[in-house]
């Protein structure tokens, strides 16, 4: 019994390593309903919140770390983010998704133990409309790209792209996507970012989606 405890306690401790970044703009109804789910976890959870005015909420959640910069751009916004992050893994997550916890405590997990990967993802699982029933669907089945050879994993990348929104990622490989995008504005235009995130993961390692939902969402989100 004891030696079963004191492995869940150390599983759950590699949520120690991981800094959860949430970013929104104006659309800011669905941020309760998230920082509910993951109130009591072991790991540090950021608002960046480039909206015009405060959110007024935020004080119903003091153990939520709150940023605001109004109006700024949100590749700056993760880049300064970044660079200030102290644990050695992050995932950037909108404002509209619900994080799954056994998906992100077994992502980190993963990323922790297998040094040649860049980045870890999880399973989406997404609703949709089926001859009008609304059923969840699970995406993101069939995106790793494994090899020795970046070229080859680049390559894999523009094969099957997927948004590298939600990744857990290194640090390191964090910043040096946001940098590239920071420091040529005009060859990468905003729309791109993800691109570039999705290159940048390649050249640094391996990419794996592990076969737990990471991510839930039940549907668009309007702004408030």
């Amino acid at each position: 019994m004891l030696k079963n405890l004191f492995s869940i306690h150390k599983k759950n401790d590699y949520l120690k390593y991981l800094t959860i970044y949430i970013t929104a703009y104006e659309r800011r109804n669905n941020l309760e309903r998230l920082f509910k789910s993951l109130k009591n976890l072991n790991v540090e959870i950021i608002l960046l919140d480039s909206s015009p005015s405060e959110w007024e909420d935020k004080e119903k959640f003091k153990w939520i770390k709150y940023e605001h910069t109004p109006n700024a751009l949100i590749y700056k916004v993760l880049f300064d983010a970044a660079k200030n992050c102290k644990t050695p893994y992050l995932i950037w997550s909108c404002d509209d998704d619900m994080i799954n916890i056994k998906g992100l405590k077994n992502a980190v997990e993963c990323i922790h133990k297998e040094k040649q990967y860049s980045s870890v993802s999880g399973r989406l699982k997404k609703k949709r409309s089926n001859y009008g029933k609304k059923e969840f669907y699970t995406w993101r089945k069939y995106y790793n790209y494994i090899s020795s050879d970046p070229l080859e994993r680049i390559n894999n990348m523009f094969q099957s792209f997927c948004s590298p929104v939600h990744d857990v990622m290194r640090k390191e490989c964090f910043i040096k996507s946001w940098e590239i995008v920071l420091n040529n504005p005009k060859l990468y235009p905003a729309r791109y970012m993800d691109r570039i995130v999705g290159l940048t993961q390649a050249i640094y390692g391996n990419k794996r989606v592990i076969n737990n939902t990471l991510l839930e969402r039940e549907k668009s989100q309007r702004k408030k």
